[in-house]
């Protein structure tokens, strides 16, 4: 091997492990990560393996039905989600079931990427989603996590949360990306916004090129889930969904109350 090659540091760091060590570092990179989308070169450096080592290994994964591919990011299949993920509570799957046939009408109606997500801790937990037809895919997945301040579905469930908010408000905002708030201030106010209007949205705040609109469901006595419709900034109208995402999000909560 050329002693120049730049995936020299990773081989001295990490090839010697055995074939069952590597496969488990990938997972486990792909399971911690808040997105839950990583790429080969991304994976590469955190697993502390060569590139060449992670995209064999991920093909193997492939055929195995263990991650799937979203462009140029990779996945935990959501079977391997949900055994691995400790947050699935019975409550979780009880949400998900009555509510994913809501969810299911929003991408009838407009055929865009759309999630069904609940607070956890001071996290989005995304309980479901359905991936639409728009270029720029989603990197979130079923079983994966999100911060709550820079995504739709987060802001609106801090809003009905004083509890959760404050404490977000009082932590580290983290840019994601150079749209991220991290402003206490500023988040606080959108917050306030939400509650008057009923929508939250994400923009470009956690994925540049990806943008959002969503919404909350209310149980008998607190806001229990957000709905989201997500799309490629600059084409994505937010206007143009808010109708059909406030429809359903009132069916969804009327069915909760029964």
């Amino acid at each position: 091997m050329d002693p120049m090659s730049s995936e020299v540091p990773a081989l001295d760091l990490g090839e010697k492990r055995s074939s069952t060590a590597k496969v488990m570092d990938i997972l486990k990179v792909l399971a911690e990560d808040p997105l839950g989308a990583v790429g080969v070169t991304e994976l590469a450096s955190r697993a502390q393996l060569s590139k060449s080592t992670v995209h064999r290994i991920l093909q193997e994964l492939l055929v195995a039905d263990s991650v799937e591919q979203v462009e140029n990011q990779y996945i935990l299949a959501p079977w391997l989600v949900s055994q691995l993920n400790p947050r699935d509570t019975n409550r979780s799957r009880e949400l998900r079931e009555l509510l994913t046939p809501f969810l299911g009408q929003i991408y009838a109606l407009t055929q865009q990427t759309t999630h069904l997500a609940v607070l956890n801790g001071l996290e989005v937990l995304y309980l479901n989603k359905l991936t639409g037809r728009d270029p720029l895919a989603s990197p979130s997945r079923a079983g994966g996590r999100a911060p709550t301040y820079c995504t739709g579905v987060g802001k609106v469930l801090l809003a009905y949360n004083p509890n959760a908010a404050n404490a977000v408000l009082n932590s580290h905002l983290i840019p994601w990306t150079p749209h991220t708030i991290t402003s206490p201030e500023q988040l606080k106010q959108e917050l306030v916004e939400i509650r008057e209007t009923g929508f939250g949205y994400d923009r470009e705040e956690i994925r540049p090129g990806l943008t959002c609109i969503a919404a909350p469901i209310h149980g008998k006595q607190s806001t229990v889930a957000a709905l989201s419709i997500s799309g490629q900034a600059g084409k994505f109208n937010h206007a143009e969904y808010a109708g059909v995402l406030e429809s359903v999000c009132a069916a969804a909560s009327r069915a909760l109350k029964i």
